[in-house]
């Protein structure tokens, strides 16, 4: 069984893991030479799915580190840069969109966030069905615990994201 996890934004990465073990992990910037690169993974995807002889069906799940898409709070102008979504209708939407939140600023753009965060994925023929979400400070934890020698542990987590809705 495997299950592919998938960092976007900075530190843009993918991990395979199969039967609960991680056995595969690469940062995009090493396969794009692009250092510090923003983006979503793709190339490291299709590393990791190419080593592994894989496809989508393959996979039990598509793990992400966040409960919500829509957490990262991103514009949808750097999503659609980040999805690759080129089209001058998606590069308009984006501006349209978050020139819309500037301005009345309470407004809540995150189901059409999660809209174009789904629609390009399935576009691209990622299985929806297969996306699940986690904590992301939880992740960070249990990054640092699980290939540690230790049977018990105390993690803290600080990477300069504010813990919101806690």
């Amino acid at each position: 069984m495997y299950i592919l996890g998938i960092n976007f934004g900075h530190g843009a990465s993918a991990c395979l893991l199969k039967n609960g073990r991680l056995i595969a992990a690469i940062e995009n910037e090493k396969l794009t030479r692009i250092k510090g690169q923003a983006t979503f993974p793709f190339e490291a995807i299709n590393y990791l799915m190419d080593l592994y002889k894989l496809n989508f069906d393959k996979l039990q799940a598509i793990a992400f580190g966040c409960k919500d898409i829509s957490e990262f709070g991103y514009s949808i102008t750097n999503l659609n840069k980040y999805l690759r979504n080129d089209s001058l209708i998606s590069k308009m939407q984006g501006i349209f969109l978050d020139f819309y939140k500037f301005i009345f600023f309470r407004s809540d753009t995150s189901k059409k966030f999660k809209e174009v965060f789904y629609n390009s994925l399935k576009h691209r023929g990622f299985p929806i069905d297969k996306l699940i979400f986690y904590d992301h400070h939880e992740c960070h934890a249990y990054s640092a615990y699980y290939p540690s020698p230790f049977n018990e542990s105390f993690v803290l987590t600080a990477d300069g994201r504010a813990i919101i809705n806690h």
